[in-house]
């Protein structure tokens, strides 16, 4: 069998599959059925701080949603037992710090706790959407055991290795 690909979602990976957007649901949507079929293939984790920035569904004007719904929604999504939360502690804190400090390309403190999260725990791949502040850094980033880790979009790991018969290392 192979190892369990250990995936974090950035905040626009959750708005996509929440919000159905067309360019990135397909591959949001094969990661997140693979991780909620449990069968040992992906898991995916995110920051409680994804909680923050999730806040928005996108409207349908003929059926407007309550904010209520709108949270429910949200949380349906977020909520669930194969989504591991990480924690913001003061560890995770001073990380976060010391890659904006080295990593010019970035530049938001709520992204650098999002890497900050997948490099404490040893996460195989970011999965984002954000070219200008964490895709251009794939490559540049160690994790905590040394090996770098893979900031990639959804679609490198739902067409890749994660669901072909080879594993990536990682």
């Amino acid at each position: 069998m192979a190892e369990l690909r250990k995936v974090y979602w950035d905040s626009n990976a959750w708005l996509g599959l929440i919000n159905r957007e067309a360019h990135k649901i397909r591959a949001l949507e094969v990661v997140y059925i693979a991780a909620k079929k449990g069968d040992g293939r992906v898991e995916i984790w995110t920051s409680v701080i994804a909680f923050a920035e999730v806040f928005k569904v996108k409207e349908n004007p003929a059926a407007p949603r309550t904010i209520g719904e709108q949270n429910k929604l949200i949380e349906d999504v977020m909520m669930q037992p194969f989504v591991q939360l990480v924690e913001v502690n003061a560890l995770i804190g001073s990380l976060a710090r010391g890659l904006l400090q080295r990593h010019a390309k970035l530049r938001k403190p709520y992204d650098a706790i999002h890497l900050a999260s997948a490099v404490h725990y040893n996460l195989h791949a970011l999965h984002t959407y954000d070219g200008k502040n964490l895709l251009a850094l794939n490559g540049q980033v160690k994790r905590r055991d040394g090996r770098n880790l893979d900031i990639c979009k959804p679609e490198e790991d739902a067409d890749g290795p994660l669901f072909s018969t080879g594993s990536k290392e990682g």
